[in-house]
């Protein structure tokens, strides 16, 4: 009925596994007591964020219910109390800028693990990847400053700094874009194979794969088309000519993709970058897509809005016809940015 953390982790599923141990039922065990004596680490920000965010809650009004030493809103029979030392250092870590948190938080993983962290442990801890936007130019901008480049990723942070920072910031309304990439990235084992680029038939058949092997993913497909059978011609067919409008189509749209005939050719790929450009881009799927897990989690219902400014003033712009999730005049909605701020 207690469990004791000493252990500084920045993993929120290693946290919650620590939980879970003590949340074991057995008989006559009425509640569990939690004591955390790693609270003025680095990460506790981290902690307390997935702690609102696994109760299904706002990780922002559970700080400040705890800095005003009022209840948070957590489910019945439960409770978090902090020591004044504990509320002391939430106050320090909260009052620091975003991109000065960023480097604490690196800092912080790099020395405890001897390597650099991912980007997504980093959005696991509540910092999206438009933290090191404006400073760095992106994640890998920030990486560099941290001086943690590799040479063969230095080398592909300077070929291909513009790919990078386009799958980092690209807008998403669902997560076709992400497939269609990690698709490509699976059917192309060598830099002269993603050169030469990817049939469009087997590149659906593999981004549907994909999809079915993540459930919660498969819902943004039109819910007529999340059944269909690939060794059956018709549903194949059915499936590319989606697949080609959303995301192919989208992608095409930009620099870094074209369709010739059925084939989707990308951008090439020097051999002696292939394998650093494999990584680099298959870490900021990672943290894309877990990004935008948590946001499709967190904001059910969610809408785009075209936003236009009337002088320094940003206005949005509703879609029409008026969506659902409006519900009554008057109701406060949370707002996200393309960057996913």
């Amino acid at each position: 009925d207690r469990v004791i953390l000493l252990r500084p982790t920045g993993s929120p599923v290693v946290f919650l596994q620590q939980l879970g141990r003590g949340l074991r039922a057995a008989a006559g065990k009425e509640r569990l007591q939690v004591l955390d004596f790693v609270g003025n680490h680095r990460v506790f920000l981290g902690r307390l964020r997935t702690l609102a965010e696994a109760a299904g809650g706002s990780s922002g009004a559970m700080l400040g219910a705890l800095l005003k030493g009022v209840p948070a809103e957590l489910p019945s029979g439960c409770r978090v109390d902090l020591t004044l030392e504990a509320k002391e250092a939430i106050e320090a870590l909260a009052a620091v800028p975003a991109a000065s948190l960023l480097e604490q938080l690196y800092g912080g993983l790099r020395d405890r693990d001897g390597e650099r962290p991912f980007a997504a442990e980093i959005v696991a801890m509540g910092l999206p990847l438009s933290t090191a936007r404006a400073r760095w130019g992106g994640w890998f901008g920030f990486v560099e400053a941290q001086g943690d480049l590799s040479a063969e990723e230095q080398a592909v942070w300077s070929a291909h700094r513009g790919w990078l920072e386009e799958l980092e910031r690209t807008p998403l309304t669902k997560c076709f874009k992400l497939i269609l990439v990690e698709a490509m990235l699976g059917l192309c084992a060598t830099a002269e194979a993603w050169a030469a680029g990817a049939d469009l038939g087997a590149l659906a058949v593999r981004s549907h794969e994909l999809l079915r092997d993540r459930p919660d993913l498969l819902q943004d497909v039109r819910e007529d088309l999340r059944n269909l059978r690939m060794h059956s011609p018709e549903d194949r067919e059915r499936w590319t000519e989606y697949w080609r409008q959303n995301p192919v189509n989208d992608w095409c749209n930009g620099s870094y993709f074209q369709m010739g005939g059925r084939i989707l050719r990308p951008f090439a790929v020097q051999p002696t970058h292939w394998a650093a450009f494999r990584l680099m881009t298959a870490e900021l799927l990672d943290a894309r897509r877990y990004q935008y897990r948590r946001r499709a989690q967190n904001g059910e219902g969610a809408f785009t809005c075209k936003v236009i400014h009337s002088g320094d003033r940003p206005i949005l712009m509703l879609p029409t016809p008026r969506p659902a999730a409006l519900g009554e005049a008057g109701r406060d909605l949370p707002v996200r940015l393309p960057s996913g701020a």
